[in-house]
C-alpha cells in the first residue's frame, strides 16, 4: 500500500510540475521559421501538401513529428492539438529528469527541484514550443537517457526502474524511443543511440555476473521495440501520405543531399556560448567521479557528458555538415548535458543509494 501511495505521489508531482512549466511558458515560440511553418503545414494538411509539391523528396520522411501531431490536430483542431503536443513534450522532459533522481533513491524534494529547473530551461522551452522537429528530439533524448540510467539501477541490484517493471520493459521502451528518433532526424538517432550505449557500457562494467547474457537480452528487447516503432510510423506514413514510400524517399533524398552547402561559417561553434553548458557538464561530472569514484551515478554522468562530445566530433569528421553551426543542432546536445549535471547533483547529495 505504501509503495502504491508513493507511486501516486510521484505521478502527482510530475503532473504539477508539468502544469506549472506549461503555464509559465504559455508564450511559445510558434512559427518562427520557414521550416517550422513547413512541418506545421504537413501536420495540418498531410498529403494535400505533398500532392502539390514540385519535388516529392524529403517531405514525408520526418514521420516522428508529423504522424502524432497530425493525429492531435485532426482530433482537437490546430491550436489545441499543437498545445497538447507541447505539453506532452514537457511532460516527457519533466518526467524523465524526475525519474533519473528517483531511480537513484534520492529525496522527492530534490527530484522536484531538479526536474522543475530543467523544465524551465529556456533552451528546452524555446524548442519544445516550436513546430519544428527539435523540441520532439529533445524530449525523446531526455526519455532515452532516463531509460538508460534505469538500466544502471537494475544492474546494481538497487535503485528503481523508470517504468517500475522488469528490466526487459526498459530495454524494449528504449528501442521504441530510438525508432522514434530515427523517424525524427538521423543525426538525433545517432546521438541518442551513442548516449544510450555509453550508459550501457557503465552498466556492463558494474555487473559482476551474467553481463553478456543481460546485454544480449537487453539488445533483443531493444531491437523488438525499435522494429515495432518503425512499423507503427511507416503505417501512419502510408495513411497520411498515400502512395509514398518512406525508405525510397529517404534514400533518394539523402543520396542527392550535400550537407556542406548548409555551412555558412564552420567556426561558429567556437564562439557559441550555448556550448559552455556542454563543457561544464564534462568538468562537473569529472570532478564528481574524482570526489566519489565508487558512485555509479557520477560515472553515468561522466559517460553521458563525454559521449555527447565524442559522438558530435565523430559526426563532424565523418559527415561534414552544420552540426554545431545552427541552434537547432546545438540544442540537441543539451539533454545529455543537463542530465549529466542532474546526475552530478544526485551523486553528491547526502544519503547516496
Amino acid at each position: 500500500m505504501k509503495r502504491v501511495r508513493e507511486r501516486w505521489l510521484d505521478i502527482v508531482a510530475v503532473a504539477v510540475i508539468t502544469v506549472f512549466v506549461s503555464l509559465a511558458s504559455q508564450r511559445w515560440t510558434g512559427f518562427n521559421s520557414p521550416d517550422s511553418e513547413f512541418y506545421a503545414s504537413l501536420a495540418l494538411y498531410g498529403s494535400e501538401v505533398t500532392d502539390r509539391a514540385y519535388e516529392s523528396a524529403y517531405l514525408p520522411t520526418r514521420l516522428g513529428y508529423i504522424a502524432p501531431v497530425r493525429l492531435l490536430v485532426t482530433v482537437f483542431g490546430p491550436w489545441v492539438g499543437f498545445e497538447i503536443w507541447r505539453v506532452l513534450l514537457l511532460l516527457l522532459v519533466v518526467g524523465s529528469v524526475y525519474s533519473v533522481v528517483h531511480i537513484a533513491g534520492r529525496s522527492r524534494s530534490l527530484a522536484i527541484a531538479l526536474s522543475a529547473f530543467v523544465g524551465l530551461n529556456t533552451v528546452v522551452l524555446a524548442f519544445v514550443g516550436n513546430t519544428y522537429l527539435t523540441g520532439s528530439i529533445l524530449a525523446a533524448t531526455f526519455a532515452l537517457v532516463a531509460l538508460a540510467v534505469s538500466l544502471l539501477g537494475h544492474a546494481a541490484g538497487t535503485g528503481r526502474g523508470a517504468l517500475g517493471g522488469p528490466r526487459w520493459t526498459t530495454a524494449f521502451t528504449s528501442g521504441v524511443i530510438v525508432g522514434w528518433l530515427l523517424m525524427l532526424n538521423p543525426y538525433a538517432f545517432v546521438l541518442g543511440l551513442g548516449l544510450w550505449v555509453s550508459i550501457r557500457l557503465v552498466v556492463l562494467v558494474r555487473l559482476s555476473v551474467d553481463r553478456w547474457r543481460r546485454l544480449a537480452s537487453d539488445a533483443l528487447a531493444g531491437l523488438a521495440g525499435f522494429v515495432l516503432a518503425l512499423a507503427v510510423f511507416l503505417i501512419a506514413g502510408a495513411v497520411i501520405f498515400p502512395g509514398s514510400n518512406w525508405l525510397t524517399t529517404y534514400l533518394e533524398w539523402n543520396s542527392r543531399l550535400d550537407y556542406t552547402v548548409f555551412i555558412g561559417d564552420a567556426t561558429t561553434w567556437q564562439r557559441d556560448s550555448a556550448l559552455i553548458v556542454v563543457v561544464i557538464a564534462v568538468l562537473a561530472a569529472a570532478i564528481a567521479t574524482i570526489a566519489q569514484p565508487r558512485h555509479r551515478w557520477a560515472w553515468a554522468g561522466l559517460a553521458l557528458a563525454v559521449a555527447n562530445i565524442v559522438v558530435t566530433i565523430a559526426m563532424m569528421v565523418f559527415f561534414t555538415g552544420p552540426w554545431l553551426e545552427t541552434p537547432t543542432y546545438v540544442a540537441k546536445l543539451w539533454p545529455a548535458a543537463l542530465v549529466a549535471l542532474v546526475l552530478v547533483f544526485t551523486s553528491m547529495s547526502p544519503g547516496f543509494a
